[in-house]
């Protein structure tokens, strides 16, 4: 029936239109596509009284013309499907059983074996005496340019009579949810027990596993050969192969590239081999099949026709086309060669405008006043344009750079400290030292004296006599960057200077020290409301909260991930210092706020940890330089907010050592010396009776329990008579852990034969986390 279908009758030989034999005869001497653009779209189109869009009517209901979309949404009937027992419509009835579309295609739909991939499948099309399966038909889509991104591809979606594809599809008209499980915005693709999961945690947690038939393994079942379930490993086994154009071997097929079948390694090979320079390489330009540094170098060198006729002059244009292929000869090409030229076009207009390509004085003259690359200094020292510099006159530079920024009561000191330097410098250089003393170490020198001046100005200090030592620890404590270079000025000041004392200038040890100073209240409540305020940013209070709060250091603010960050019944937990940490509610709920609203979410580029606060590279935490640049913006040091953290708990607050050595993780060497700094000594002493203890040996039940503080901790020990233990925390005579957190609740507890085994218990619930510990206090409630 089919053949005789698709044959033409004796009195039309072709299309009467078209003059088509591949087409199948529909009627009237036409094919099916003619006749449909003749006589069935005339016919049927008309406006839906739903939807009021012009379409093809497929029911009459009620007086009323309905097109297929609103008879699907509104008054097709849904049912349970025989198989999968999913609620959807229903296709085919057969055998008695109503079947869903998905498993019609799966179980009962005819398949034939595929002429390109040689498997049993549905067929999508037929072409030129061809089978083609639905997965090869995809492969075989005509390529058009996508309405968006402007790119030649496989177009899957026509959005708004637009042709978009699969990418630009999922990015921008796809709607998207927060996903319940890891509260991410993404593409919302399952729903389970009302709840919205992403396609990455689905195929984590919720994907189902079976057991594989092969491997005797419980994984992710992908295909389903001869009633067995096969997963992905197994698989590559039970693939389709075929021979490859390329190495000639029995393989499975990856792509079909210029009508040639090609094998997974050979497709690797053939996609990262330039076809100009022949470089395999990683970076690769699929269109043009180039590397990336060969495409922007026909990038520059468009970039070079264009810029040419912008110079008045043809000497600088061509002065400025040989730098590039210098640059080029010197493999300084790719990404940075592109962008480097569009910043380095700026310097040689300016040359060409002003015409100092002649004058090699004024030129000279030029570096002085502006930051040209040295690039460009190399290679006019190459054409001679300008002249080679000795290592005396880049440091007379130097020194001409820094003498206008130092205020005129210093400036004697630092032209006379300078000058020394240089001296120094020739003294090395008249020994044949030419590598001692660089230039770079000359700039640190000048830089940290002329801030030193600074300070000095600042503190109403009009002389070099008036220099105390008070001051200049101050300035070592707080302000200090090379401490180093700063000796070396403070030597040539004991040295010249009259200043009837010497001077000198502390270790670096002596910033973990106790003269740090703190900060003081007016300052703290200055930095906090500063920090409050709704002009800054979350992600910069928060840096200033952990470090001003809690003293958190800018290395450990670098690596926190999302698995130092926890909630657990409505507190929030950050795990330093080798300790969780209970964070209080407000910085909890900024920190949880930052990472569902303001934090941007990226690709992890498989990555092990997905870093808290992100650099400029998604992939990369962020830089402690530009952590330290957002403190001094508020006004807060790590050096002074160490100490105010031990200030604000052993005076304000009046809380024992063994808190911050356990609570806050700190060390148990500064903490006992700040703490007999403040002079708080016999407070927080342990009273043991011994008389108790030794009565304690001879009983023989013994209890474990465990307490929850008034600070959300919780204290696991050891008892016999768990009433006065009890009432002894209550009244604060049973530890120094419980003294300051009263009043105290008993959560758990668990009954013990003898003493060692109350102790051995004891520990094991004392390494637990505060997790875990929360498990096994529900568990013992719930029996």
């Amino acid at each position: 029936m089919i053949e005789e279908f698709h044959k033409w009758s004796q009195k039309y030989d072709s299309c009467l239109i078209c003059g088509t034999t591949e087409k199948r005869h529909f009627a009237k001497g036409l094919c099916i596509t003619c006749y449909s653009r003749e006589y069935e779209k005339n016919k049927s189109l008309s406006i839906c009284d739903i939807c009021n869009n012009q379409g093809r009517i497929s029911k009459v209901l009620d007086n009323l013309k309905i097109c297929r979309k609103c008879y699907q949404k509104y008054y097709r009937i849904k049912r349970e499907c025989d198989i999968c027992h999913s609620i959807s419509y229903i296709t085919k009835s057969s055998e008695g059983k109503s079947i869903c579309q998905t498993c019609y295609r799966k179980l009962y739909a005819p398949k034939e074996v595929c002429s390109i991939c040689h498997s049993l499948e549905r067929v999508a099309s037929r072409k030129g005496g061809k089978i083609i399966c639905t997965k090869c038909y995809k492969n075989s889509l005509p390529s058009r340019v996508c309405s968006v991104c402007n790119t030649e591809k496989q177009i899957e979606y026509v959005k708004n009579g637009k042709y978009v594809c699969s990418t630009c599809y999922n990015n921008i008209y796809r709607p998207k949810t927060y996903c319940s499980n890891c509260g991410k915005l993404d593409i919302t693709k399952f729903n389970i027990a009302n709840m919205s999961i992403c396609p990455t945690c689905y195929y984590r947690y919720y994907r189902p596993t079976r057991i594989c038939s092969i491997c005797g393994k419980k994984r992710i079942i992908v295909k389903i050969i001869d009633n067995k379930s096969i997963c992905d490993n197994c698989y590559i086994n039970y693939a389709p192969k075929r021979t490859c154009s390329i190495c000639q071997q029995l393989k499975p097929i990856k792509k079909k590239y210029d009508e040639k079948e090609i094998c997974g390694d050979c497709y690797i090979k053939l996609q990262n081999t330039c076809s100009e320079c022949g470089h395999v390489v990683v970076s690769f330009n699929y269109t043009l099949n180039i590397c990336d540094n060969c495409a922007y170098k026909k990038k520059v060198i468009m970039l070079t026709e264009d810029i040419r006729n912008k110079f008045s002059s043809e000497e600088i244009s061509q002065l400025y086309k040989e730098y590039i292929f210098t640059l080029i000869k010197n493999n300084y090409a790719g990404v940075k060669l592109y962008y480097k030229l569009n910043n380095d076009y700026k310097i040689f207009k300016f040359i060409d405008e002003n015409g100092l390509i002649n004058a090699k004085e004024k030129i000279n003259d030029l570096i002085n006043k502006i930051h040209i690359p040295l690039s460009i200094q190399n290679y006019f020292y190459m054409k001679g344009i300008l002249k080679v510099e000795s290592d005396i006159d880049i440091f007379t530079k130097i020194h001409f750079r820094f003498i206008d920024k130092v205020a005129p009561e210093f400036n004697n000191v630092f032209t006379s400290y300078s000058l020394s330097l240089i001296e120094i410098k020739r003294k090395f250089i008249d020994r044949g030292w030419n590598n001692k003393f660089s230039s770079k170490y000359y700039f640190q020198c000048l830089r940290e004296a002329c801030l030193f001046f600074k300070f000095l100005c600042k503190n109403d200090i009009k002389s070099i006599n008036e220099l105390n030592q008070n001051i200049l620890d101050e300035y070592v404590l707080n302000f200090c960057g090379y401490v180093f270079q700063l000796k070396k000025l403070i030597i040539y000041i004991n040295k010249n200077m009259k200043l009837f004392r010497t001077l000198t200038v502390q270790n670096v040890k002596i910033y973990t020290s106790l003269k740090n100073r703190s900060y003081s209240q007016n300052e703290q409540e200055a930095i906090f409301n500063l920090l409050n305020s709704s002009e800054i940013n979350t992600r910069d209070k928060i840096i200033g909260f952990l470090v001003l709060v809690y003293g958190i250091k800018i290395s450990e603010i670098v690596n926190i991930s999302f698995d130092d960050i926890k909630i657990s019944n409505n507190k929030y937990y950050l795990y330093a210092r080798n300790t969780w940490i209970t964070l209080n509610n407000d910085i909890g709920k900024m920190i949880w706020s930052y990472i569902k609203n303001d934090r941007k979410d990226q690709l992890s580029l498989g990555c092990q940890k997905e870093w808290l606060f992100t650099g400029s590279k998604y992939y990369k935490p962020i830089g402690s330089k530009y952590i330290s640049s957002i403190l001094t913006k508020f006004g807060i040091y790590v050096r002074r907010s160490f100490p105010t953290l031990f200030k604000n708990y052993f005076l304000n607050y009046d809380i024992s050592p063994s808190l911050l050595i356990r609570g806050l993780g700190t060390n148990i060497a500064t903490t006992i010396n700040y703490y007999n700094y403040y002079n708080i000594n016999g407070i927080h002493e342990v009273h043991v009776d011994k008389d108790r203890l030794a009565q304690t040996n001879n009983i023989s039940n013994f209890k474990v329990y465990i307490l929850s503080c008034s600070d959300g901790t919780y204290y696991t020990g050891y008892t016999s008579d768990l009433q006065k233990r009890l009432q002894q925390h209550q009244e604060g005579h049973g530890c120094t852990y419980t003294k300051t957190r009263t009043p105290v609740e008993l959560v758990y507890t668990e009954e013990l034969p003898d003493k060692p085994s109350a102790l051995k218990r004891e520990k094991q619930i004392k390494k637990l986390t505060i997790f875990d510990k929360e498990k096994l206090i529900e568990k013992s409630r719930a029996n």
